[in-house]
């Protein structure tokens, strides 16, 4: 989540500069440069599976920690979708772009007005609106995990 949240630092401030049309502004190679980066989201979902698979979820005998557990592991499904999403937007429109109008080796441009592009101001915002949703499914994995964490800790003091 610190990669997401340090990422749409950057993709605010590139904003604001596209907004104020300040393209001469320097600091747009290296916040274009952070769209190009992923998170990597990598739940542990083992122990859910094996307790499914193993249909030991029947030894939970408290129903609500037993909805609670698997709300949290639901919500993993979700952010993963959303990774999925803001890995396929990076693929289908940021990276071929980038190809077209950016040098990797320097981050220089090969057509140098793109930035002035409304298709570029496209991409950028399109980009923040999947990294806010992908935050936000971090939020709620870190929140559902605070949750469960409280009732697991008495159930196992038991």
């Amino acid at each position: 989540m610190k990669f997401s949240i340090s990422n749409k630092n950057d993709i605010d401030n590139l904003i604001q500069i596209l907004l104020s049309k300040s393209y001469s502004d320097e600091r747009i190679k290296g916040f274009t440069a952070s769209m190009m980066g992923l998170a990597d989201f990598s739940p542990s979902i083992l122990t859910m599976e094996n307790i499914t698979a193993s249909g030991e979820f029947e030894l939970i005998k408290d129903i609500e920690l037993r909805k609670r557990i698997i709300s949290t592991y639901n919500t993993y499904n979700t952010t993963t979708k959303l990774e999925r999403l803001m890995s396929d937007y990076v693929n289908q429109y940021v990276t071929p772009f980038f190809f077209n109008n950016v040098r990797f080796s320097d981050f220089s441009s090969i057509n140098s007005n793109f930035i002035k592009e409304p298709l570029f101001a496209n991409i950028v915002f399109g980009y923040e609106v999947f990294l806010n949703q992908q935050i936000k499914g971090f939020q709620l994995n870190l929140e559902r995990i605070r949750q469960l964490n409280q009732p697991l800790t008495t159930a196992n003091t038991q």
